[in-house]
């Protein structure tokens, strides 16, 4: 987390099996705010029914999370 602090990181982004009260935890102590939860090994529920889908959740997460 001090790596965080120190670079400045406006946005983090995890995938979407985190554990949400950690993910809170790190947000609270660093600052940085959610950029989105990302999705790499459990596509197949919506809203990432395919590889596909996946990719295109991904890539439309991150520039939303890094424009705001």
């Amino acid at each position: 987390m001090r790596l965080i602090k120190s670079m400045n990181v406006k946005a983090v982004f995890a995938e979407n099996m985190e554990n949400p009260k950690v993910l809170e935890m790190m947000m609270t102590e660093t600052g940085s705010s959610m950029g989105g939860k990302l999705y790499a090994d459990s596509f197949g529920f919506p809203p990432v029914l395919n590889y596909e889908e996946m990719y295109r959740h991904n890539v439309t997460t991150i520039v939303e999370g890094l424009t705001r």
